[in-house]
């Protein structure tokens, strides 16, 4: 550019007004995309090829100074790109053919490239199908059950899309119960698991309505599923109970209603439906002969329901259930008013505990748990008079408050504390504390204690009343055909729980209580009990005549204790809630209903919550975890004066004096303790050593033998009912190890080590000398380490009844709550 054209640049991205555009010389332009523009043709033409050179030519002569620049117009532009453009290459037919069978070609290619692609697809799934089939093969042999069924569904479910998995109804109901036991720990498992969502869950939920009365969309889908059971499952009994409320309306929304209202479906009266519900009416079918149970459907009412509308729902419910194929044997409920009154309605007396309903044969029952509970409090309140004997509570409470004298001593009866005997709060609502009062051990430390003269000789009597409800409750509590005591076994032909049974039926009528030697009018819970035996006594009379294959009967499904377990499933959901509101209770019991309607196995059994511990809590001590390494002993030294006793200074120390009540409990206690190192270790020369065989009471009589004699059952061989009674070396060897322990245990209970120390000193302070070695397995050893673990679990239990006896500061929590309502 020349110094004068220094006036002609401008800023930069913008164009000059003298600008002109620069022509390349494209050797096959693109044709022209509008039709009306002719098509270009290439001018070689001489006249065209002179006037291009005449320009290039000035164009030259300019450069060089000898002319003035001149402009080229717009024309002599577009003639210049004219000139340059050739013309579009038509389409041959040959070239046609070759493009379309080029075409065909890529086509086929590409469809082979697809199927192979998804051939490679499903030979990777059978190969990842193969591996998790192997795998799934060996963990199979290893975990059973849910354990197995969560873990297939971890491998097959890995890989997926979230939005495409799908769960089975065992996974749902895992889940379910999962999320309902915790929320919090659900939403956990769901970061390290794959599980279904809560949305998931909750969907389960949204189309399934539920509302009083009995759901006849789910009675449906229960007549399909028990089209599939035996006719020996079909068996089943009714049991109805009322759940208390806490009164409340709620709006909803859903089903545009409002609930919480009084309603009994068609019975309810006019009075009634504007009332608010207070009590919940729960109807639950329970499998006689095998272990199922479903609930059936509810109803509210404002207080009790009265007696003719519940006889009224009695009788629908048992016509819904034969309708669906199920034949009710037996309704069951407890003893309150309105139920007698049911009863009386129904024709159900002592004498004839049966009624027809659709040409069947039902027999009625009251809860035995119930009745055994009333027969406690009403002993606690008044006296029983027996046969012209007295039976009375101040016997079992002097036996009690005796036998825990000794805070760390042996006890008689170690599961009975002094809330059995006060029973304070809720403790007198509860069976359990009913079940351990009337039990075997507590008849057995009466007897021993009335024969050493410890407590009044009249003891004995309330020691037989004791037995005696002990085995009318195991008559309606068995559950295997085997058991130690005879009354816990199933009802069979020929077997003797029918004679006393009859006995009993007699002895319960010729009970009165008095009153300061006033007779007062009995209770309903002696003619319901009488009403109850005979009751079981025609039903299996009646079960032989109709079915000839059933020749045994497990009692323990005769309760309504399903039902009670069913209340507590509702107030556990989502918080606890002891009294829910009518909204509540509808949404618990929607989810309760569902998830038993799932869990179909037929491997479930729902009579793991009903079991009870029969032994001691020490059987379940552990032997593999008596023997500990050498390098955690610690030595010893009982004489050391800083050790000191943090529980001395608010409970005193009893002398450990040689009384015959001890010397009983520990002849006991030794028997138990080599029964259970001979379970172990099969030695016949150490059970020589260990064990008396062939023990004759009338030999030893006064001796320490006497709470072994009365502990037996009777109806085992022998004068000690099967128990195993020690040898006089062994008694003896135990006598100085009770006393080493006695005597350290508050010295070392705040050391680390306590076991430890406390072997040690066993072994230092006892005297060995009288066991002989047969092999290298025969040690004394095993039987002090287990006999110290069971000592330690026994002294801080006994510590801790001693501690919740002490006065309390705070409330109790159920009464702050009842107080609220």
């Amino acid at each position: 550019m020349c110094p004068d054209d220094k006036d002609l640049i401008k800023p930069r991205k913008q164009l000059i007004k003298q600008a002109i555009p620069t022509v390349f010389q494209v050797p096959n332009p693109p044709p022209s995309v509008t039709p009306s523009r002719p098509l270009p043709t290439r001018h070689n033409s001489p006249q065209n090829s002179e006037e291009h050179k005449h320009k290039k030519g000035k164009v030259a002569d300019s450069e060089n100074g000898n002319e003035e620049i001149n402009q080229p117009s717009l024309d002599d532009i577009c003639g210049e790109r004219n000139c340059l453009t050739t013309p579009v290459i038509r389409e041959t037919p040959r070239k046609k053919k070759l493009r379309s069978a080029l075409n065909r070609v890529r086509v086929k290619t590409s469809r082979l490239s697809k199927r192979l692609a998804g051939a490679e697809k499903l030979v990777d799934q059978v190969k990842k199908k193969t591996e998790l089939q192997t795998v799934i093969d060996v963990v199979s042999q290893h975990i059973k059950g849910p354990g197995l069924n969560f873990f297939i569904t971890q491998l097959k479910l890995s890989g997926i899309n979230k939005n495409q998995r799908r769960w089975n109804a065992d996974m749902k109901q895992l889940c379910m119960s999962l999320y309902y036991r915790s929320p919090n720990a659900y939403k956990l498992l769901c970061k390290i698991f794959l599980l279904p969502s809560v949305k998931t869950l909750r969907r389960i939920f949204q189309d399934v309505t539920i509302s009083t009365g009995f759901n006849h969309e789910f009675i449906h889908l229960l007549k399909t599923r028990i089209r599939s059971m035996s006719s020996r499952e079909r068996e089943c009994i009714v049991c109805m109970d009322e759940m208390a409320l806490k009164a409340g309306l709620q709006y909803n929304s859903r089903t545009d209603n409002i609930s919480g209202l009084c309603d009994f479906g068609s019975y309810t009266s006019n009075t009634s439906k504007s009332s608010v519900g207070q009590e919940a009416l729960v109807f639950m079918a329970r499998g006689l002969f095998s272990g199922w149970k479903q609930p059936l459907g509810y109803f509210f009412a404002n207080t009790a329901t009265p007696a003719s509308v519940m006889k009224d729902l009695l009788l629908e419910c048992i016509s819904v259930c034969q309708s669906i194929g199920l034949n009710v044997r037996v309704v069951i409920c407890d003893g309150g008013a309105a139920n007698r009154r049911v009863f009386k309605s129904l024709d159900i007396s002592i004498e004839n505990p049966y009624f027809y309903h659709l040409n069947k044969k039902i027999f009625g029952m009251f809860d035995p748990p119930h009745l055994l509970k009333c027969m406690r409090n009403n002993l606690q309140r008044h006296n029983y008079l027996i046969e012209g004997e007295t039976c009375s509570w101040d016997h079992i409470s002097r036996m009690q408050q005796l036998d825990s004298e000794k805070t760390y001593g042996l006890r008689s009866c170690p599961k009975l504390t002094k809330r059995h005997i006060t029973l304070p709060e809720f403790s007198r609502m509860k069976v359990k504390t009913a079940a351990q009062v009337l039990s075997h051990s507590v008849s057995s430390a009466l007897y021993m204690y009335a024969f050493e003269q410890k407590i009044p000789l009249g003891a004995i009597h309330t020691a037989n009343f004791v037995k005696l409800m002990d085995n009318l409750f195991d008559c309606f509590n068995s559950s295997s055909l085997d058991s130690p005591k005879v009354f816990r076994r199933a009802l069979r032909d020929n077997s003797q729980h029918f004679e006393f049974l009859r006995y009993m039926f007699a002895y319960i009528e010729g009970i009165q209580m008095v009153e300061n030697e006033r007779v007062l009018r009995n209770p309903p819970t002696f003619g319901g009990w009488r009403l109850t035996i005979n009751s079981l006594l025609q039903l299996w009379l009646h079960i032989k005549e109709t079915d000839g294959g059933i020749w045994y009967l497990c009692t323990r499904n005769l309760n309504q204790d399903c039902l009670e377990n069913f209340f507590s499933l509702i107030r556990q959901k989502g918080g606890f809630a002891y009294n829910p509101t009518p909204r509540q209770f509808e949404d618990r019991f929607k989810q309760c209903y569902i998830k038993s309607f799932l869990t179909a196995s037929e491997s479930a059994n729902c009579e793991v919550d009903f079991d009870t511990f029969l032994l001691d809590v020490s059987r379940l001590v552990d032997m593999k975890k008596q023997c500990r390494r050498q390098n955690n002993r610690v030595p010893v030294n009982s004489s050391d004066p800083t050790v000191i006793d943090p529980v001395e200074h608010y409970i005193p120390m009893a002398d450990n004096n040689d009384d015959n009540i001890q010397k009983n409990v520990l002849a006991y206690v030794a028997g138990f303790v080599s029964r259970s190192y001979l379970q172990k270790h099969n030695c016949n020369h150490c059970r020589n050593q260990l064990v008396e065989e062939n023990a004759d009471y009338d030999a030893a009589r006064g001796s320490e033998k006497t709470l072994l004699f009365f502990k037996g059952y009777d109806e085992i061989d022998g004068d000690f009912g099967g128990l195993t009674v020690p040898s006089s070396s062994f008694y003896k060897f135990m006598q100085q190890c009770e006393d080493v322990f006695y005597e350290n245990f508050p010295k070392t209970m705040n050391l680390p080590g306590v076991a430890s120390r406390i072997c040690e000193l066993l072994q230092q302070q006892c005297d060995c000398t009288w066991f002989n070695a047969y092999e290298e397995t025969c040690s004394l050893k095993p039987i002090m380490q287990f006999y110290v673990k069971m000592r330690i679990y026994y002294a801080i239990k006994f510590f801790n009844h001693e501690i919740g006896s002490l006065p309390r500061r705070m409330k109790n929590k159920k009464h702050l709550i009842l107080q609220h309502l």
